[in-house]
Formats: C-alpha cells, structure tokens, sequence
C-alpha cells in the first residue's frame, strides 16, 4: 500500500535526524574535552513513547553511591523547540564566555532538529490515522 511506504520514508527520516544528532553530541563532547572544559552540562538523545526522539541538555550534579549512578537534572525547555537563553545561561554560571556561547550556537542548532522532529511526528500520527480510519 502507498500509505505503508510513506510511513516507512518517513520513520526512516526520523532515524535519520537522530543519527545526525547522535554525530552532533560526539562532536560537542569531543570539543568539548579537547579544551579542557569543566562545563557539567552535556546534551543528550531521549527517547518519546511515539517513536521519536528529544534532543535535552543535562547537567550533572554528582554521584549518589547508593544507586552508583550519577545525579543529573534535565533543564525544561521553553514553549516552542528552543530553551530560552536565559534559563540555559542559569545553568552556566560558573563557565567560561567561550563555553556559554558555544552552548548557545548549538542549542539554536538542537532546536532546528526538535522542529524537524516535531513536525516529522505529527505528519507520521496523521498519516497512521488516516490509515486506520480507511
């Protein structure tokens, strides 16, 4: 059926996207440890019921030896697919300029991906509807 191979194209966008974003995460990780940076904030790829993803900043704010896993708090996002500045630079407080900027670019860069994603999966839930529904 027609409508089975959209879905499929479209699933296979959406793995796309997070592969890409996979790629970005390493490279800010790598960046990252290659100038010495002591930034306890780091994006990561979390995964949605739907079958999608969300790209999240976490910052690290220890180790719990009870659980041996560390304690990290996720920074909430604002209405639309960008965190405000603001609420992100809060979390940088004690970095350096050239570590909040850095920050900044490529959370403006995450927020293009969350848009994509976003508008990939609500295209995939209209189109698996429609399918049922016939």
């Amino acid at each position: 059926m027609v409508l089975d191979g959209i879905v499929e194209r479209l699933e296979g966008e959406v793995e796309s996207l997070k592969d890409q974003a996979a790629r970005k995460i390493r490279e800010i990780v790598a960046y990252l440890a290659r100038r010495d940076s002591g930034l306890r904030l780091r994006p990561r790829i979390k995964g949605n019921k739907s079958g999608t993803f969300s790209l999240v900043w976490v910052r690290y704010l220890g180790y719990d030896p009870a659980t041996r896993s560390p304690l990290k708090q996720e920074i909430p996002r604002g209405r639309g697919h960008l965190i405000p500045r603001a609420t992100l630079l809060s979390h940088l407080e004690d970095s350096e300029p050239w570590e909040q900027e850095f920050v900044w670019e490529k959370e403006q860069e995450f927020a293009e991906i969350r848009e994509q994603v976003s508008l990939l999966s609500q295209a995939l839930a209209a189109l698996k509807q429609y399918a049922k529904a016939r």
